[in-house]
Formats: C-alpha cells, sequence, structure tokens
C-alpha cells in the first residue's frame, strides 16, 4: 500500500512539473486521466488529482493572464 501511494504521488509531480514546462493545459488534463487510469480509477487518485487540477488550473489561469498583458 505505501509503495502504490508513494508511486501515486510520484506520477502526479511529473505530470505537475511537466505542466510547468510546457504550460499545456491540455496535455496535463490527458496525464491525469492516465494516471487515474493506472491506479485503476479508485478514489484516492481520482481524489488526488481533482486536488492538483484545480491548483494548476488556477496557475494556468495566471499564466494565461500574463500571456494576455504581453508578460512571459
Amino acid at each position: 500500500m505505501e509503495d502504490r501511494i508513494k508511486g501515486m504521488y510520484n506520477d502526479a509531480w511529473k505530470i505537475y512539473k511537466q505542466y510547468l514546462l510546457s504550460h499545456n493545459i491540455a496535455q496535463f488534463t490527458e496525464d491525469g486521466a492516465a494516471l487515474c487510469e493506472k491506479y485503476g480509477h479508485e478514489t484516492d487518485v481520482c481524489n488526488l488529482m481533482i486536488w492538483w487540477s484545480a491548483r494548476v488550473q488556477g496557475i494556468h489561469d495566471e499564466y494565461m493572464r500574463s500571456m494576455g498583458n504581453g508578460c512571459n
């Protein structure tokens, strides 16, 4: 059980870090769905991705606002 949880969190972290490099929210969503599938769509992994998704969406909204203002 401990290895499963560690793996799940590490995989979620990798998806998050990849988003920070690419700012590709569609890829983040696709990767998150794949992560949920990898761990059998169990409640813990789905809740983890819901939590991550809300934070990444906030970061993405800020990023898009900054792009609209001509800032990089």
